[in-house]
């Protein structure tokens, strides 16, 4: 045998396969090399992140060679002449940028993924100079964002609250719900490759939350190919300055990458009261370290992430005979989050990728009582101004992803556990909630161009008996360029822990939760018409969608009677979400053209009382234009938001119908490329319109007094930003 052997290594050679692209002969990281033997046995082969790839080969097994990438043309190679051989990957029509990688089998482009997928890259958020998730979504069409200055930014889409939108990061929820709200402005935009929205209920695939949809911002990069550092400033004249860097290395089969940051707001006010502002002071630290490596047929990633989040309210000053005095309060949040993911390729059909994450979220309120005639202070230690609240989750996802592109069934399976547990004043005692689920779907291909996508999920959980959940997509291309997509899908979302078990009083508020109420369901259809086509210089990009959602047993936080503050979660009936929306892109050369009209109507039923429907509109749209010989870009971004309805209702369900105001916001950034491209510049105006704040319901807030007015934006400002990379 130890002959045999070693007559095998003498008749065997390497040879290196370098993987470039051929358009900036720069390494392609993440393709796969395929070996097929004579024996019928594949082997697969992942590139370092030099784009190396090290085959061992005998003289008699002269197996066929296939590279794949997603975005590439593929290339087959029956032998290889050298012992180092370069090969390039000519792009295809297909940009990465238009990759989908959320609840796909594997990457796709966006045209063939059995869902509607919205994909947000990182040049368009630099484009934006967007600051955070807040800034991006709130310009994207059948979205608004908000702002809370108990709880952060809000957001709708589709007509749905954030209640009900599951919110990822790389793959991985985010906890830490105030009032049902992810505060969107903690979730900064420095280190997003981008941003993946899939509209409509996910349930089957995500579970609990994703009534709405899901937002995946997705952090890691696909590929590390050499050796940089990016250094970050920011400054608008409402006193934000924010900086931040990274740095990344290539080393054979690891890559590293560091990244932190500081965002400081000094408030804002539209007086000159400089004590007590309108807009809050803030700042902001966060930092993160990635790790990779390519062992094998193994992908491995670890990732750590820090946050630190700090609100300063100070209040009005109390003058009397005899004193001066003040009580400022301060807003302290903690997010710590560790993440291990993987991919395995088992062989060239069968894949399994997941991930372990830990979260934690804390979030601390601290007052204290100033003397202004001293200069001193002195905290309040007592209950009533001390108030911490915790959360901690645990995420396992494993799925293995089946696919055989000469086969007309494919499917997938996997596991998701999710375990959270919160603790805090607010929460009475400590309390958990656990779910484990399984999910599966299968892709059937067996008639021409037509695409069936069923999907089930079960799972245990340990408050509420959960339903099964299942879903149908269906995709059909009419042509190339042409695809109608039709879906229907259940979801199920369970009450959080706030819902449940909240106790939140002091001199604003007065919530209570209810270990009562029952988890929501809904019933989700949609039916779109997808258009791109491109020629020469011109490029075309359209959708038509329409959708309806009805959920019933609707969790909403209700007024406990006319005469009380107390506020607490209640189940009110049905509630009803539909619409249409219309989006174009038209690029033509050095220009890009897109808008879109959205039109939602929202209903409410309660005691066997249907309401008519309330319709609002919102309308978007961006123009760009490039001059690439001198580097400099121009870009205008605008978004209507109409009057929208805002149900509320009473502890009887007595309901009422107010509006919001409508209003409109408009950008203009422009960019400049400096010493190579070493050395972005770019300047701008945001809120053209100076909009400052918008007519809200006048009295029976959750949050505040009888105040007509909502702030929305801290008024018109200006812009500049300087990025140079090495």
């Amino acid at each position: 045998m130890f002959c045999l052997l070693q007559s095998a290594l003498l008749h065997a050679s390497e040879h290196i396969l370098i993987i470039k692209d051929a358009k900036d002969g720069k390494a392609v990281t993440g393709a796969v090399v395929l070996l097929s033997h004579p024996s019928g046995k594949t082997t697969i082969h992942l590139p370092d992140y030099k784009g190396r790839v090290a085959l061992t080969i005998s003289e008699s097994d002269k197996p066929a060679i296939q590279i794949k990438c997603i975005g590439y043309i593929s290339q087959q190679l029956n032998i290889l002449t050298e012992k180092e051989q370069t090969i390039q990957l000519q792009r295809s029509e297909i940009s990465l940028s238009q990759v989908a990688i959320t609840s796909t089998y594997t990457p796709v482009p966006v045209m063939q993924s059995a869902y509607s997928v919205k994909v947000i890259d990182k040049t368009q958020i630099t484009a934006m100079a967007a600051v955070n998730a807040a800034d991006v979504l709130g310009k994207q069409l059948n979205m608004r964002t908000g702002y809370d200055q108990a709880f952060g930014s809000t957001l709708t889409m589709q007509g749905m609250d954030m209640n009900n939108i599951k919110v990822l990061m790389d793959g991985v929820p985010v906890i830490g719900r105030m009032n049902g709200n992810i505060d969107l402005s903690q979730l900064n935009t420095s280190n997003v490759e981008r941003i993946e929205v899939v509209e409509g209920p996910m349930s089957s695939s995500y579970g609990t939350d994703a009534i709405a949809g899901v937002i995946n911002i997705i952090t890691k990069p696909q590929n590390i190919r050499k050796n940089s550092a990016t250094a970050t400033a920011y400054y608008e004249n409402i006193g934000t300055y924010n900086t931040d860097i990274s740095a990344q290395a290539a080393l054979n089969k690891i890559s590293l990458k560091l990244s932190a940051g500081r965002n400081f707001f000094e408030g804002w006010n539209l007086t000159d009261d400089r004590r007590v502002y309108q807009w809050k002071p803030k700042t902001q630290y966060y930092g993160s370290a990635l790790a990779s490596a390519v062992l094998g047929k193994l992908k491995l990633n670890y990732q750590i992430s820090l946050f630190d989040e700090k609100i300063t309210d100070k209040g009005p000053v109390t003058i009397t005979p005899f004193s001066a005095y003040a009580y400022d309060s301060y807003y302290k949040t903690l997010r710590h989050n560790q993440v291990m993911s993987y991919d395995y390729y088992l062989n060239d059909k069968n894949k399994i990728n997941g991930h372990i994450s830990y979260s934690s979220y804390n979030r601390r309120k601290e007052v204290f009582y100033k003397d202004m005639v001293a200069l001193q202070q002195t905290e309040l230690t007592t209950p009533e101004f001390r108030d911490t609240t915790s959360f901690d989750a645990w995420n396992i996802r494993s799925v293995w992803n089946h696919i055989n592109d000469s086969k007309k069934i494919n499917f997938q399976a996997g596991i998701d556990f999710n375990l959270e547990s919160g603790s805090g004043k607010r929460l009475d005692v400590n309390r958990h909630i656990d779910d484990y689920a399984l999910f599966a779907s299968a892709e059937y291909t067996g008639v021409k161009n037509l695409l069936i996508r069923p999907g089930i999920r079960y799972s245990y959980n340990t408050m509420y008996d959960a339903p099964l959940i299942p879903s149908v997509n269906v995709k059909y291309d009419l042509t190339s360029s042409l695809a109608v997509r039709a879906s229907y899908s259940k979801g199920f979302r369970a009450p959080g822990l706030k819902e449940l078990y909240l106790d939140f009083v002091d001199i604003n508020h007065n919530i209570q939760g209810n270990p009562n109420i029952k988890p929501e369901s809904s019933d989700n259809y949609q039916l779109s018409l997808t258009h791109h086509y491109k020629t020469g210089k011109l490029t075309l990009q359209s959708e038509i969608k329409g959708f309806y959602n009805k959920v019933s047993n609707l969790i909403t936080l209700a007024q406990y009677s006319d005469t009380s503050n107390l506020y607490t979660y209640i189940n009110v009936g049905h509630y009803t979400a539909t619409g249409t929306e219309l989006t174009e892109t038209v690029a033509y050369g050095n220009w890009t053209v897109s808008a879109g009209l959205a039109y939602t109507g929202n209903s409410s039923q309660s005691l066997g009382v249907n309401s008519s429907l309330e319709w609002f509109t919102q309308l978007n749209g961006s123009l760009g234009w490039q001059w690439p010989r001198y580097g400099i870009d121009v870009n205008a971004y605008y978004k209507y938001n109409g009057a929208m309805p805002v149900f509320v209702v009473d502890n009887t369900e007595e309901k009422s119908i107010l509006r919001s105001e409508a209003y409109q916001v408009l950008d203009v950034i422009a960019g400049k490329k400096l010493w190579n491209e070493h050395i972005t510049l770019s300047a701008g105006v945001k809120n053209i319109f100076n909009v400052t704040s918008i007519r809200q319901m006048s009295s029976g807030q959750v949050h505040g007094s009888s105040s007509t007015e909502s702030s929305v934006l801290p008024g018109r400002l200006l812009c500049v930003k300087l990025q140079l990379s090495l």
